[in-house]
């Protein structure tokens, strides 16, 4: 399925994400900084940071947007996201909210919101081979997505648009809905593809895919019609998502016990052995040397003097050309192999390749939990600052380390708070010459905010903890 010749594709943004239901928020709603100042043509850098204490919802927005990915791009959501579901509750529901913004003679601005459901059901196992040999078989459940909704507002058919579903999958008669709309996507001869349909909806069911998203779904309504604009948003959508949409949680891409690192490319993430070989195809080498080439010229900037290095030697793989591939790093004429190197430096490199990205594309999402993870505070602060002021594209980032909330703008942050039912607040009384730092830091210990935005007996209950333990401990001895 390709675009028509011509077809101007959007810078696409991500305006807001609201969770219900998801790890231990039982409800939020983050509002990205594009969302109260949509510009459609030129739009610059798009940073938001989140902030607050453990397990208080940081790393639910970034596995929020991987699922989102997943989903959008046709592929299945793995298993270990159906333990995301809050505990007690039968389903967790996901929302985020898009401007697609395209750059025409006269240009426009699309609203198109996403929503769905996700479930739990048993991770059937596998007669296949390869299918138990993989993480996902491990789980005891895996994911079902239902409920999806797409809504939209905007310009369409020459006319203003006000917000109305455009596409739902919960319809009680037909495989898809409203009825008033399903001839944008199949046409007239709708009961010539509903066993199509149904076939597809159970399909996307048992495999952990979104039925809007997957191949075959699209197939049908590029077959019937094309010309839709309402399905070329969801081309435009599942372009984005598997070229510009790109989320780096712990879940997916953490070390793997430091045993190999994760580089991660706008071709995907290139899993390479610290340890020792890496084997690879000459195609996903020459990918490989592509994203090192830009690492390179980034990387000596950020830390003196630093390169990474490939070694390699041909050998033939299942009888086509490929590559065996060690990781280095060069400090001038010092060659060590790249284990050696600080978790800092293995942290950056692994995300270095879609900071790149950020800095050069307006339309691309780059998400990253635990950013500063062994990454010093000061280069960590200048990173971000750099971003904010130079770059293009959107970022979203989590941190424990509180140097970025003295160089980036009130307007950029946002911090989890104590009460489930509310994750996710903007400080107030924020002024133009206040450190945001000390002032979340007072915060803390005071609290002038409309929520709490930390627990502030929480560290009674740790000293009396700790005392506790000391004491269980005198007496076994």
């Amino acid at each position: 399925m390709n675009f028509e010749k011509g077809h101007i594709l959007p810078t696409v943004r991500v305006q807001k994400i609201e969770l219900e239901n998801f790890r231990s928020v039982t409800h939020g709603e983050v509002l990205l900084n594009c969302g109260r100042n949509v510009v459609p043509q030129d739009t610059e850098s798009d940073i938001l940071g989140i902030y607050g204490q453990n397990g208080s919802g940081k790393t639910s927005v970034i596995e929020a947007i991987a699922i989102l990915k997943r989903a959008m791009s046709g592929d299945p959501v793995p298993a270990r996201y159906s333990e995301c579901i809050s505990l007690g509750s039968d389903c967790a529901a996901l929302s985020f909210t898009f401007d697609l913004q395209y750059p025409v003679e006269n240009p426009f601005t699309r609203t198109i919101t996403y929503s769905f459901k996700i479930e739990a059901i048993p991770n059937e196992k596998s007669e296949d081979n390869e299918d138990r040999r993989s993480i996902s078989s491990l789980f005891p459940s895996k994911v079902r997505i239902f409920d999806e909704v797409i809504s939209a507002s905007g310009l369409f058919g020459g006319e203003q648009s006000k917000k109305q579903d455009i596409l739902v999958t919960s319809g009680a008669n037909y495989p898809i809905g409203p009825v008033r709309k399903i001839s944008q996507y199949v046409g007239e001869e709708k009961d010539s593809v509903i066993v199509d349909l149904e076939v597809n909806k159970r399909s996307a069911a048992k495999d952990s895919k979104s039925f809007i998203f997957m191949d075959e779904t699209l197939d049908v309504f590029f077959q019937h019609c094309n010309n839709s604009e309402y399905f070329q948003i969801l081309l435009e959508l599942r372009n984005y998502a598997a070229l510009y949409l790109y989320a780096v949680d712990t879940r997916t891409s953490g070390m793997g016990a430091v045993l190999s690192v994760p580089l991660n490319t706008r071709r995907g993430v290139l899993g390479l052995n610290l340890m020792g070989i890496s084997r690879m195809p000459q195609r996903i080498f020459e990918d490989l040397e592509y994203f090192v080439s830009g690492i390179n010229t980034v990387l000596p900037a950020l830390v003196a003097n630093l390169k990474l290095e490939l070694v390699h030697d041909e050998v033939v793989i299942e009888g086509t050309k490929g590559q065996e591939v060690k990781l280095f790093s060069r400090r001038n004429d010092i060659l060590i192999p790249l284990r050696d190197e600080s978790a800092g430096i293995i942290k950056l490199i692994s995300v270095l390749s879609l900071i790149i990205a950020t800095f050069n594309d307006r339309s691309i999402t780059v998400a990253v939990d635990e950013l500063d993870a062994g990454i010093y505070e000061y280069l960590l602060g200048e990173i971000l600052s750099g971003l904010e002021s130079y770059g293009k594209g959107q970022f979203i980032f989590t941190s424990h380390n509180l140097r970025p909330l003295e160089v980036l703008k009130k307007e950029n942050l946002i911090f989890t708070t104590a009460n489930p039912e509310n994750r996710y607040i903007r400080l107030k009384g924020v002024g133009r010459t206040n450190n945001l730092r000390n002032l979340y830091l007072r915060e803390i210990l005071g609290n002038d905010q409309d929520e709490q935005i930390y627990d502030a007996a929480k560290r009674q209950r740790m000293i009396a903890a700790f005392m506790k333990a000391g004491v269980g401990l005198a007496e076994e001895e």
